[in-house]
């Protein structure tokens, strides 16, 4: 399991270009281990990062799903998202793009 999901914040006239990832992995040596890695920086360059250890799939999805929400609510915009990473923790409204993803457990609907 290695997903991830990559959003921005750009604004030109405040000199605006954020870029922030969450990629949740688990341990190489221990299933039972999952690993919360979250990075960000200026633009393309990531070069902060974090990194925390869980022992259940639900604090991690918990964890990530508090963080999405305060990116939403920082004005920051899905860009990139793994094709298995858990829809749970998407805050509903969070802007993909152009597009709002309208989330449900088991789908993604694309509303424009």
């Amino acid at each position: 399991m290695f997903e991830t999901i990559i959003l921005k914040s750009i604004d030109p006239s405040r000199n605006r270009n954020r870029a922030y990832a969450i990629t949740i992995t688990c341990s190489a040596n221990n299933e039972n281990i999952y690993i919360l890695r979250q990075s960000w920086g200026r633009g393309d360059h990531h070069k902060n990062e974090k990194v925390t250890y869980f022992q259940e799939m639900d604090e991690v999805l918990a964890y990530a799903a508090t963080l999405l929400l305060r990116r939403k609510q920082h004005g920051y915009q899905v860009v990139s998202l793994s094709e298995k990473f858990p829809e749970r923790c998407i805050p509903r409204d969070i802007k993909y793009g152009r597009y709002s993803l309208q989330l449900s457990i088991f789908s993604i609907a694309w509303a424009a």
